[in-house]
């Protein structure tokens, strides 16, 4: 049982001042994440804020060549959107395997990416594309890159910014997946551009982090199918991989070698270059 209460705020101002003003509360997006939380004595007495009747928090724009999308934009608008479609496909693959169609339905971006949560399909593709997502608070809204994204007591999501691609640069994204829970046991994003390459990783780690070490190893380099293996070879290495039921940390760390290679392999054939 749950003595939490609920608030549906109709303004940004208004969820921003309730979250600052109760420590226990909790957001309320999609409420995905909820479902299971009060049977397990997760939730207590938190106050739930809903964000559902704040106006302004869904949509997608394609703007500036790249995209805007509303923080409360649920993945199934995402992965149907035809411009999301067509500028990164990849992007809608993501969202279209996370959960099963009826999550998706309820889901958000926003939600799939707050607290740098480590078992997001999305949380990996954003950071290989390079984006950014505005965080509300009380203090005025910041922006901050998706891999360093952990918004603060009070703060709300508002807007995911994706980048225009850069020419001739290609995005992919693999996975191995856990059959039962549909979450990524790992997996890779990967984008190579003529200007490098940029990777994001999910499953292996508490939180979603950006391979930099790979990146940097590849930096200037021509991608080869080898030089792919090479620097994968290191892709774990300073990550606390974890492990559980579903996997242990020596095979997390297996599949972050083995998938990182595939995926920049893949992505540089496909951008030859």
């Amino acid at each position: 049982m749950t003595s939490a209460g609920y608030s549906a705020p109709t303004s940004l101002a208004d969820a921003v001042a309730l979250l600052s003003a109760n420590a226990s509360a909790r957001l309320l997006a999609g409420g995905s994440s909820l479902l299971v939380a009060p049977s397990r004595g997760q939730l207590g007495s938190a106050l739930l804020v809903d964000l559902r009747k704040v106006p302004g928090l869904a949509g997608i724009d394609p703007a500036a060549g790249g995209l805007k999308i509303g923080a409360m934009t649920t993945l199934r608008a995402l992965a149907a959107n035809a411009a999301v479609r067509s500028l990164y496909p990849v992007l809608a693959e993501a969202a279209t395997l996370t959960g099963d169609a009826q999550s998706r339905t309820r889901a958000t971006i926003g939600g799939s990416i707050a607290g740098g949560t480590g078992d997001s399909d999305i949380a990996a593709v954003l950071i290989a594309l390079g984006a950014t997502a505005e965080v509300a608070g009380s203090s005025g809204s910041r922006s901050v890159a998706v891999e360093s994204l952990a918004p603060g007591h009070g703060e709300v999501i508002t807007v995911i910014t994706v980048p225009a691609p850069a020419a001739n640069s290609t995005v992919v994204y693999e996975t191995q997946r856990h059959p039962a829970t549909l979450t990524p046991l790992v997996g890779v994003a990967a984008c190579v551009s003529p200007s490098g390459v940029s990777i994001g990783l999910v499953g292996a780690t508490a939180m979603a982090v950006r391979l930099s070490g790979v990146e940097q190893v590849l930096k200037g380099a021509a991608v080869t199918d080898a030089a792919a293996k090479a620097a994968a070879g290191s892709a774990d290495q300073g990550l606390t991989v974890r492990g559980d039921l579903f996997g242990t940390s020596i095979y997390r760390s297996h599949l972050v070698r083995v998938l990182t290679a595939r995926a920049v392999s893949r992505a540089a054939n496909a951008a030859k270059v």
